[in-house]
């Protein structure tokens, strides 16, 4: 447990490090971040895009130059952008690709991610879409709070897991 713990305090000072140089170089009139740099480890990417995105409010991809010449990494997006379907539509950049509307990986030629953050920038002016615009607030059900109980917190822990198809319940009181 020891061992563990000392390698996942290495993985968040990486996360950390790459999170800190990812951010000094962003881009802010580019409507989607791509991020590039050698040396990132490929490893964590996905978590550094995730936290990027969070910190600016827009969809983020984390690239690291591979020594083969290509480019490798995660992207990560909000609610207003489904990711995969944008970068589904320019496929013919990418060696790999794949993923879901608000993740994605992938491995490219270095010398597309020029021609990548051209088409994404152009892809939400052409679609007009609103990066802008936050999640939907999504309320399953109206409580009072008379009617929280011991009983319905453990009713509804026999849901769990909740993760991206099994969303946590939102209760307004």
């Amino acid at each position: 447990a020891k061992k563990l713990n000392e390698i996942n305090e290495e993985r968040k000072a990486i996360v950390e490090q790459i999170t800190q140089e990812a951010l000094a170089v962003v881009n802010k009139e580019n409507h989607i971040h791509l991020l590039v740099n050698r040396g990132w480890h490929e490893g964590v990417l996905g978590i550094v895009a995730g936290k990027i995105m969070n910190e600016t409010g827009k969809p983020t991809l984390v690239l690291t130059l591979k020594e083969d010449g290509s480019a490798k990494g995660s992207g990560r997006s909000i609610e207003a952008l489904n990711l995969f379907e944008m970068l589904d539509q320019m496929r013919d950049l990418f060696t790999y690709f794949g993923g879901h509307h608000a993740a994605v990986g992938l491995t490219m030629p270095s010398e597309n991610v020029t021609i990548l953050q051209e088409k994404m920038n152009q892809y939400i002016v052409d679609h007009q879409i609103d990066l802008m615009r936050g999640p939907e607030l999504r309320i399953d059900e109206v409580l009072l709070p008379n009617e929280v109980t011991v009983e319905r917190i453990d009713e509804l822990k026999l849901l769990a897991p909740f993760g991206t198809d099994n969303p946590l319940p939102q209760f307004l009181f």
